[in-house]
């Protein structure tokens, strides 16, 4: 029985919600599938809940570094030294200084073992990333698989790198997929962590208030943690457009997946008005899977997401005047939106289901399909 290893990079740790993400999903399908031993390696954050619907998955615990770079790589380091009989293969995330360190040592021991970098990083920050550099290059010679999750991406990177062959491996969903059991409703549902710079939610509040009076039933639902500071923000436009409060609902933090996915199934559209990703977001294959009618920013996967806007549309980023007229264009053709549920959910379960893209990663890796 083979090994799995996924050690945790730059930050240390993982946290509860990346075990539901391709952080966790990875290794624990590869376990489902293939009956491999899966073990994610790091410092302890505390609780994970998660872990409780990935049955077989095992987590391994390393010294808490207090933020200490140097002292995370040499406990990271000792790990390996200790158990590298053991890893076959080693999961990496990210091109960082500390995955530098601890792949050297790995590789070292193992020479035989498997390495399997994917990339949750977006173009902006690929192409200041010089991989020339020493450091840089073995990394990226040590893998026997590179990855990102997006098309872009992944062409971007074989330009940027024409000795190695990066691959397209998207973020999937793993759980039961709707089967239009419920009523859609009149819903924009966004999810992620609302407020952030990174996630533009004002584009997105901002969109809603041009076109209310022109769509007097459709609603607009934030899940997710709120930034403190983005009250600031919210206080202004409720001052603004107090008839809009009774039609926006922040729906908090739902660590509870079942009751997230009762949001998409309701949504008939997701809305992403992100100025960056890395890659294809999770939350978007949720979406998809449950039916939802995706309306991007143009980040790098967003064509991925939307089929080519065969399901959904890319309007330009930080542009309220953009997603209005496109929230105008979607939200009255009952035809379109009557029709999106079945393309979204058939487009997910031919690109999105973690069964399909493990069993790739598997072959990549061992040459073995279920």
């Amino acid at each position: 029985m083979k090994t799995i290893y996924t050690l945790a990079s730059q930050c240390g740790h993982w946290n509860n919600t990346q075990l539901l993400k391709e952080c966790g999903l990875i290794p624990f399908v590869l376990h489902k599938n293939f009956g491999y031993k899966a073990v994610m390696v790091g410092e302890n954050t505390g609780s994970y809940p998660y872990l409780e619907n990935l049955p077989g998955l095992e987590m391994d615990f390393i010294p808490n570094s207090n933020g200490d770079i140097n002292t995370l790589i040499d406990n990271q380091i000792n790990y390996i030294n200790q158990n590298f009989q053991k890893m076959d293969a080693l999961i990496v995330r990210g091109l960082y200084y500390a995955t530098y360190s601890f792949l050297l040592a790995y590789k070292q021991k193992r020479k035989d073992g498997k390495v399997y970098l994917y990339l949750d990083a977006n173009s902006g920050w690929m192409d200041k990333i010089p991989w020339t550099v020493p450091e840089i290059f073995y990394m990226l010679n040590a893998c026997d698989v590179i990855s990102t999750s997006c098309w872009k991406m992944a062409n971007f990177l074989s330009k940027k790198w024409p000795d190695f062959i990066v691959e397209h491996i998207p973020n999937g969903f793993y759980g039961k997929v709707w089967e239009g059991n419920s009523q859609k409703e009149d819903i924009i549902l966004t999810v992620g962590r609302i407020g952030t710079e990174q996630k533009a939610n004002d584009v997105l509040l901002n969109a809603f208030a041009i076109v209310a009076d022109k769509l007097p039933n459709w609603k607009l639902r934030l899940a997710g943690p709120v930034e403190g500071k983005f009250s600031n923000f919210t206080d202004n436009y409720f001052n603004k457009f107090p008839h809009l409060k009774k039609r926006i609902e922040f729906l908090g933090n739902i660590t509870d997946k079942e009751k997230l996915y009762r949001e998409y199934a309701k949504a008939k559209i997701f809305a992403l008005t992100s100025i960056v990703e890395g890659g294809a977001p999770n939350v978007t294959a949720e979406a998809l899977f449950h039916g939802c009618y995706t309306i991007t920013s143009n980040v790098d996967a967003a064509n991925d997401i939307t089929d080519n806007e065969n399901c959904g549309r890319i309007f330009p980023k930080e542009d309220s005047n953009a997603l209005a007229k496109v929230f105008l264009e979607v939200c009255l053709d009952k035809k379109l939106l009557q029709n999106a549920p079945q393309k979204s959910v058939q487009f997910a379960k031919s690109h999105y289901d973690w069964d399909l893209i493990v069993n790739r990663i598997n072959y990549l890796l061992f040459e073995v399909t279920k």
